[in-house]
């Protein structure tokens, strides 16, 4: 004997079985996407790293010279505007990293 009911809600615990399973693969991928972001992440503070090294090391020698043509203003002038030109670019790729560790935070938030 079959009871309309019980079919009825067997159908329905089905159809929500299912539904988890499709939930559950979006879930697996977004968290996939998830971990190449954060892979991402950490290179560019590697790469962040590395540059912050070289610019210490050119900002070293950049001393040394200076030190050696102090007299010469205008290579100074030219050799602190470079200087600072890079230092506003190094600052801007770490508000970039900052601001996509943010969002990536914020989808994590959201799932």
């Amino acid at each position: 004997m079959e009871n309309p009911i019980s079919n009825q809600i067997l159908q329905t615990l089905v159809s929500m079985q299912n539904e988890l399973k499709s939930v559950n693969q979006r879930l697996d991928s977004i968290e996939l996407k998830i971990h190449s972001m954060d892979s991402d992440i950490k290179e560019l503070k590697q790469g962040q790293i590395k540059t912050n090294q070289t610019l210490e090391a050119i900002e070293l020698k950049v001393d040394i010279v200076y030190d050696q043509t102090a007299n010469l203003t205008e290579f100074r002038t030219l050799t602190q505007n470079k200087i600072e030109a890079l230092y506003t670019i190094t600052t801007q790729n770490s508000l970039d990293i900052t601001h996509l560790r943010a969002h990536t935070l914020g989808l994590n938030n959201k799932e």
